[in-house]
């Protein structure tokens, strides 16, 4: 086979095509949900996508003193999902000690733009201010920049809060007084371009 042959079963471009064509035909929560898997593709630098927290051997039978016939298996990915959890969890017990060591002033605590903007009374529960872009969706903004997914996702927050009402409308109507109500706000969030609602 030649380099030439070679080259073209593996050539992707049929595979753009078609991304290209599905791109088009989506709406705008779709574009970005392709956006943001792209970007887990080519730069996952940029995303909020995590690297395992031990070395995953991928070769080879586990070197220990244990007998041949060992019914050892390697972890699977939930149980990497779920030892990350119980990191994180860990994490969160480590961070409610050098809070109350903060509060006794033992360690020194991160400085905060814009802190002194809000109330005192909030200032325990602000971990970190986002500066985004003031275009009218800056809450959603916010949102997503703070979940690590980036500001230019705002649709995807939208979308699911549309979701969320969409999915208990009868729980949500009582509380905003009403079908009418609902069918309203549920209208106000749905997104039909990047440049406004």
């Amino acid at each position: 086979m030649s380099s030439s042959q070679s080259e073209g079963q593996l050539s992707i471009q049929r595979e753009i095509d078609l991304l290209l064509n599905l791109f088009k035909e989506v709406d705008i929560v779709g574009k970005v949900t392709i956006k943001h898997k792209l970007l887990d593709i080519v730069c996952p630098s940029m995303t909020s996508m995590l690297s395992s927290s031990s070395k995953v051997k991928t070769k080879g039978a586990p070197k220990s003193h244990r007998s041949k016939k060992s019914t050892k298996r390697d972890p699977s990915y939930f149980e990497h999902v779920d030892a990350f959890i119980e990191s994180s969890r860990q994490d969160t017990c480590v961070a409610k000690i050098e809070n109350n060591l903060k509060t006794k002033g033992v360690i020194q605590e991160k400085v905060i733009p814009m802190l002194e903007q809000f109330n005192h009374v909030f200032h325990p529960y602000i971990l970190d201010v986002v500066d985004v872009v003031a275009d009218g969706h800056c809450g959603y903004r916010c949102i997503v920049a703070l979940l690590g997914m980036g500001e230019e996702s705002w649709p995807l927050i939208r979308h699911d809060l549309y979701k969320e009402l969409s999915q208990w409308r009868d729980e949500y109507a009582t509380l905003f007084g009403g079908y009418d109500c609902l069918e309203e706000l549920r209208k106000s969030l749905l997104v039909h371009s990047l440049s406004g609602v």
